[in-house]
């Protein structure tokens, strides 16, 4: 997906960043 951060391109979950959760990544 396009919606997803860069940094979050390299993380093995499908699951698009939430800034409303504390991600511990």
């Amino acid at each position: 997906m396009v919606t997803l951060q860069p940094e979050q391109h390299h993380l093995p979950h499908p699951i698009p960043h939430v800034p409303t959760l504390p991600s511990p990544f």
